[in-house]
């Protein structure tokens, strides 16, 4: 008896004008929006815990969130802590933050007939029903690992079938997704690359904000961004866990966040960051030199003896916005006076919340001249490994 065939595969397109063009809904502007999933990274005991907490506070309460930036209508959250007491610890913290608790929900098992067990990432389908019940907007996982079952979270294949299901329900119902992780232990990682696990957690995200203690003051604790795919990077925060409480900072922080994560200096480190502040506040006084080539500030550093590799850090470090212009060997490297704290804006610009996320990334790549890009395939992969040579070196 033959088998019955089986139906063809048909592609099933979708024609970009028929595509509504949207703006991000943003929660808080830069750092959590509806449908996305942003990540906290860090290492224990920086308070990422506490962050978490805030969100749901600020949010179940509609108050301002730390930068300044208006909250919105107070909304629900819902909390996956695996770490945490719920009486001792979550409840005091949210009564602290001035949470409105009626709006904030705790999701810890399923149960299934007169069995339990604990919730996962991949149990989405019941994750969705405790949306529905609650109402809640904001969903946060603290920490992520606690909930990844028996997934290896070193493999990229596993990761993103964990996450994208999970992606597809926050953008179906509009809810933020907080995800608390970890930080692997290599300091000479970029900052991209330190999440504890496989890239496929940062790479799920569409924002990733790290945490970190202020290499200045080692009592401070700094929230910079390490990924913005829908906006321009939001300024570093500053906050301290005093007599445990979380105390924000009144001000934005200029600083880069891969000397963040590169942890304290000392010694004669310490003392040739020293020397390049000084010659890079010099550099600034001087307004009509800006963009400067960076080149020109190399060896501004070189002449009084300082690495180049010094000069970029401590220069990040500083606000100092550095990008690539041109391709190939018409491409150069500039470097950007940092804005005024006046001149920074509160929130993305509406260019920046438009449905073109490519168009409000970093910017690390401006296109000058694209008359001179040549049309054949060995034109454009010797300019890409040229692109990643010069990469190298910043």
């Amino acid at each position: 008896m033959s088998q019955p065939l089986a139906p063809p595969i048909v592609p099933v397109l979708t024609r970009l004008a028929d595509v509504q063009p949207e703006t991000v809904a943003w929660l808080w502007p830069g750092r959590l929006a509806a449908g996305k999933i942003t990540l906290l990274v860090g290492d224990p005991g920086l308070g990422k815990s506490w962050l978490a907490c805030d969100i749901a506070a600020r949010a179940s309460t509609g108050r301002p969130w730390p930068d300044g930036a208006a909250g919105s209508a107070p909304v629900n959250v819902l909390m996956l802590s695996a770490e945490d007491g719920l009486a001792d610890t979550i409840r005091p913290r949210l009564d602290d933050l001035g949470a409105d608790v009626t709006r904030v929900h705790h999701l810890a098992v399923l149960r299934c007939g007169d069995a339990e067990r604990p919730v996962l990432l991949s149990d989405v389908d019941a994750i969705e029903a405790a949306l529905d019940q609650t109402g809640a907007r904001i969903l946060t996982v603290d920490p992520l690992s606690a909930y990844t079952g028996r997934v290896d979270t070193h493999r990229d294949a596993d990761v993103r079938g964990l996450l994208a299901p999970l992606a597809a329900l926050a953008e179906r119902r509009g809810v933020a997704v907080c995800g608390v992780m970890h930080l692997g232990k290599s300091t000479q990682r970029p900052a991209l690359y330190r999440a504890a696990g496989s890239i496929a957690f940062t790479a799920a995200a569409r924002i990733v904000l790290a945490v970190a203690a202020d290499p200045a003051q080692s009592e401070r604790r700094i929230l910079a961004p390490v990924k913005s795919n829908l906006s321009r990077p939001p300024e570093a925060l500053a906050y301290t866990l005093a007599d445990g409480r979380l105390v924000w900072d009144g001000a934005p922080v200029a600083i880069d966040v891969e000397t963040l994560l590169a942890g304290p200096q000392t010694g004669p480190d310490r003392d040739e960051q020293t020397d390049a502040e000084a010659v890079i506040a010099e550099l600034l006084a001087d307004a009509s030199a800006w963009p400067m080539p960076a080149r020109e500030a190399q060896q501004a550093g070189e002449a009084q003896g300082i690495h180049e590799r010094t000069m970029r850090r401590t220069a990040r470090r500083m606000g100092i916005r550095i990008e690539r212009v041109g391709f190939g060997s018409r491409g150069r490297w500039v470097w950007h006076r940092p804005l005024a704290i006046g001149d920074i804006p509160a929130s993305p610009s509406p260019v920046a919340e438009s449905v073109s996320g490519m168009s409000a990334m970093r910017d690390h790549t401006h296109i000058q001249d694209n008359n001179n890009i040549e049309d054949t395939k060995t034109a454009i992969r010797a300019r890409a490994r040229q692109e990643m040579a010069d990469a190298r070196r910043y």
